[in-house]
């Protein structure tokens, strides 16, 4: 059994500190609707540490008059045990919650943007030696240049567990400059991919998300 399903487990047979352990969980692999959900039934039963996570959530989402009431309710209330949040910062007066501890393991998002990263590359491959096979060497040197960038992604996404921020922007750039020539190719009339132009689309979104930054940023 895994750590999200033991606190679900334990959350739903009614323990306020695994609701608190599994909303805060689920919203860091990226389900953060569910891990809302389990962050306010915590709050609303009195878990301090819930309520001050709960407000820095809905302050980082700009509900800044909703998260400053959690952060007040928190700042009354007592938990059992020290705090897992410091519930002050000086010099503000407003409790507030720190970022939370870097995540272990590869969020979902992170994982989806390489696993497609990868498979397009590699069908790029594939496509590129079938036209070299072909014969058709101009249409396979036009196919390699647009697939170029592409390929510097496939290789920088086979580092996201070591190079930290610096392989996501430079996935990032890659997928940018792969919809910039694949549009540029489309109006030109020439080569110009749509599949290339919603991957690009959909990499920098999942890349961009607050997940995936405080995973790459440690």
């Amino acid at each position: 059994m895994g750590v999200v399903d033991q606190y679900r487990r334990d959350a739903e047979a009614g323990s306020v500190a695994a609701m608190y352990l599994l909303g805060l969980t689920l919203h860091d692999q990226g389900e953060t609707t569910e891990g809302l959900i389990w962050l306010r039934r915590a709050a609303t039963r009195g878990q301090r540490d819930a309520m001050v996570a709960l407000g820095e959530i809905l302050r980082r989402q700009g509900q800044t008059e909703a998260a400053e009431k959690w952060f007040q309710r928190a700042a009354h209330t007592v938990n059992a045990g020290p705090p897992l949040w410091i519930p002050t910062q000086p010099g503000q007066g407003l409790p507030y919650a720190p970022p939370p501890p870097r995540l272990t393991s590869m969020p979902r998002p992170v994982r989806v943007a390489q696993i497609l990263t990868l498979v397009l590359a590699g069908f790029g491959v594939c496509f590129f030696l079938y036209f070299l096979a072909s014969g058709d060497s101009y249409i396979a040197g036009a196919y390699l240049f647009m697939l170029i960038p592409v390929l510097c992604a496939a290789v920088a996404v086979l580092f996201f567990g070591q190079a930290r921020n610096g392989a996501r922007i430079t996935t990032m750039v890659f997928a940018g400059l792969t919809i910039f020539m694949n549009v540029l190719g489309a109006l030109g009339g020439g080569q110009g991919g749509i599949f290339a132009i919603l991957w690009g689309i959909t990499v920098i979104v999942l890349l961009s998300l607050d997940v995936s930054g405080r995973w790459f940023r440690g």
